[in-house]
């Protein structure tokens, strides 16, 4: 992906890029690298590093890229998706799209960005979907601020085709607003999530109503370090000025 990114960040012949999945496959999630990742990482060798700079330097790329990034995530979308979609100009949500950043139960943190992308989203929708490995379904991510357009499925194909046919203008044809399904709780995850630390966090949860104890049990089967990392990332990624 960098190499053609930079193939055609000087081509005039190109006006925008496309970002997709695989047909047949579920979407901008694969988990295959933390799989490869898993034995070379826990002994240290360079190889694991050299991914995660490779990564991190292609998200920044396509953050800054001189021309738009279009993504479209119909399916699941998961954590490194979640930071190549969102590092793009635009994000087009279907009804499939089930988008989430589950790093802290496998003993990791909301990576690829997701220091910068989540803690601009409102109140503290960011560190909710942090800590808990959240999933915002189909509309919901608009709602939120993680895609900027909605398309339904079955009119992908030809959203797709317009495009190449008049340009990225066509995006203004789909819908760009939703209401929120969790709307009722932001009061309450603003008050329950803020703050800096983590067991703080937790305790207020546990001793709130049905739906603050059920954060709570998600925050449970997480990693307690992975908490304590994605909750510090929040709180930091407020002062960060740019991608990089």
């Amino acid at each position: 992906m960098i190499a053609a990114l930079r193939a055609w960040e000087d081509d005039a012949s190109v006006q925008f890029i496309m970002i997709d999945h695989v047909d047949g496959t579920r979407g901008f999630c694969s988990g295959g690298d933390m799989e490869i990742l898993s034995a070379p990482g826990k002994k240290g060798e360079a190889n694991a590093r050299s991914f995660f700079e490779k990564e991190y330097r292609l998200n920044e790329m396509i953050a800054t890229f001189p021309k738009p990034c279009i993504t479209f995530l119909d399916g699941k979308v998961m954590g490194c998706g979640v930071g190549l979609a969102k590092m793009g100009t635009y994000q087009v949500a279907t009804e499939r799209t089930e988008l989430s950043m589950p790093e802290t139960g496998i003993g990791l943190f909301p990576n690829a960005g997701a220091t910068w992308f989540l803690p601009q989203l409102e109140g503290e929708i960011g560190t909710w979907l942090a800590l808990t490995g959240a999933r915002m379904i189909g509309e919901d991510t608009i709602a939120v601020g993680l895609s900027s357009h909605y398309c339904p499925t079955n009119q992908l194909t030809e959203l797709k085709l317009a495009l190449t046919k008049y340009g990225v203008d066509v995006l203004n044809e789909c819908q760009t607003s939703a209401d929120f399904s969790q709307a009722q709780h932001l009061e309450e995850m603003e008050r329950l999530f803020s703050g800096s630390c983590a067991v703080q966090i937790y305790s207020k949860l546990n001793k709130g109503n049905e739906w603050a104890k059920a954060q709570a049990t998600k925050i449970s089967a997480k990693s307690p370090v992975s908490i304590k990392i994605a909750l510090r990332q929040m709180r930091t990624g407020t002062y960060l000025g740019t991608v990089a």
